[in-house]
């Protein structure tokens, strides 16, 4: 009796997408992870590798090196660490997936070596005068105006990311108690944050007078595009990116710039940074403690204004 054949990396990749599909892996993370893996796909295509049993821990390695040496052909760039890890990151899973269902009997990027990558301190952060500005640069006579300025303030009140926002929809928020319930968090996690006055105003401003007028199908989506649609990442990153050009701020950043604005101005404020973990949807508090370095400036004030030993309440020394 023949042995059927083994799979290949393709119908395993097929696979494997359906199945974080069904475990309900967010949009984001299954964007992530097919965009990923092609690119190794394509690299494995390329060297004739077509079934699982052909990768080994030395062919990881080699498509390692070929991630280092890699240069954007359009902006000439090398691909950065994080982005290398990001990439082998999803092999990892991939080949983990593969011994959980029996396809391989060892995984060979077991012993493989991520690159190691420096915790960024976001320093793209607003000011609340910048904040304030680029809210204001916001045309609110029209309804794509009203629907970006509901779009901004709800960036800036909650601290949201930039998917969470895309995958909202109108069951997700209770003006009554002022909260949001973000059902498509960063590692499938859900959780409520709060939601100022001023953003759930415009918000409800959006949803009674302009996304009626937008709406062309049935959808639960609350943020819409022109034609219906629901708003997708990239509207949302150029939408961001033509408020701050409108308010004159040329740091580069788009979406992220209000998460990291709110967050900031929050500890600068004295929020706790265990709340302000809880409000961001961090995993860890190591995360969220970044925020503390981002503020050192002010903390170094608030240090010369309170500590006991400030120069203002010691004597000075006689003169020799």
């Amino acid at each position: 009796m023949s042995r059927s054949k083994p799979p290949t990396l393709e119908t395993l990749l097929r696979r494997f997408l359906s199945e974080l599909e069904v475990a309900n892996a967010s949009p984001y993370t299954q964007s992530v992870r097919r965009n990923t893996l092609d690119k190794f796909l394509r690299w494995c295509h390329e060297r004739g590798i077509e079934l699982a049993s052909e990768i080994t821990f030395e062919i990881l390695q080699a498509y390692q090196r070929y991630l280092f040496h890699y240069t954007n052909p359009h902006t000439g760039k090398k691909i950065t660490p994080e982005t290398q890890a990001n990439y082998l990151r999803s092999v990892k899973l991939w080949t983990e997936w593969m011994v959980n269902i029996g396809t391989l009997e060892e995984d060979p990027a077991r012993n493989l070596q991520l690159p190691k990558t420096k915790r960024q301190l976001p320093n793209a952060f607003l000011t609340q005068e910048q904040v304030e500005a680029t809210l204001n640069a916001t045309d609110v006579t029209t309804l794509l105006g009203i629907r970006d300025r509901a779009i901004l303030e709800t960036f800036y009140s909650t601290a949201m990311r930039r998917n969470e926002l895309r995958c909202l929809e109108l069951r997700d928020l209770n003006f009554e108690s002022r909260l949001v319930h973000i059902r498509h968090g960063k590692g499938g996690k859900e959780r409520m944050v709060p939601i100022g006055e001023r953003a759930a105003e415009w918000v409800q401003k959006y949803i009674v007078d302009v996304r009626p007028m937008l709406l062309r199908r049935p959808t639960e989506a609350l943020f819409l595009t022109k034609i219906g649609n629901p708003v997708h990442l990239v509207t949302l990153g150029k939408l961001a990116r033509q408020y701050l050009d409108a308010a004159g701020i040329t740091r580069v950043g788009g979406c992220h710039m209000f998460r990291h604005a709110a967050a900031t101005q929050m500890m600068e404020n004295g929020a706790d940074v265990c709340c302000l973990q809880e409000l961001l949807g961090h995993a860890s508090l190591s995360t969220t403690q970044v925020y503390t370095h981002v503020t050192i400036k002010h903390l170094c004030q608030v240090h010369d204004q309170t500590h006991p030993a400030r120069p203002d309440t010691l004597e000075p020394k006689d003169k020799q």
